[in-house]
């Protein structure tokens, strides 16, 4: 039971040392091209390499402050999960627990009913808004992610993005 509780404090370098070479390895088996469907420069294998690409950094950003807060942290093994085992449970912690689900289901179903522009941007703004940002902020970053993945799915890689049924 002691090396189970030790383990819990090294879940991100945990988890990292797992995902990264499972990613590079993904990576690596991608097929390189798939001729003849798209001659017009943009290929099909290109998105799944730079989400994997885009995951191996944030993985090993992940396993790099894992590392960092370890070393600076100069408490014993077991000590935090004692700390954190006598909290009791607050209406934080349930919200932390409630909110991105409850937003996830939100952002389903209002793209299949106003569809994924708008929820995308509402969405967005709502859980910055819940972490904390700014209302200016919140609305900055969530017009501009709906802006950028529409540009890219939208309009280089040519997926169609939902309408939604209240604009059919």
């Amino acid at each position: 039971m002691a090396f189970k509780d030790y383990l819990k404090e090294f879940v991100d370098l945990s988890i990292a040392i797992v995902a990264i070479p499972l990613a590079v390895w993904l990576f690596v088996i991608a097929p390189n091209e798939a001729p003849g469907l798209y001659e017009d420069g943009i290929q099909p294998w290109l998105y799944p390499r730079i989400v994997l690409a885009v995951f191996i950094f944030f993985c090993t950003l992940m396993a790099f402050i894992a590392v960092k807060g370890r070393s600076q942290s100069g408490n014993a093994p077991g000590a935090t999960l004692q700390q954190e085992r006598s909290a009791s449970m607050t209406r934080e912690a349930f919200l932390n627990a409630i909110v991105p689900a409850g937003l996830t289901i939100l952002y389903v179903v209002g793209t299949i009913w106003i569809g994924y522009i708008y929820t995308t941007a509402i969405i967005a703004g709502l859980y910055m808004r819940y972490l904390g940002a700014t209302l200016l902020g919140a609305l900055v970053v969530a017009i501009g992610i709906t802006v950028v993945i529409y540009f890219v799915f939208g309009d280089l890689l040519n997926i169609p993005l939902p309408h939604g049924r209240l604009f059919e």
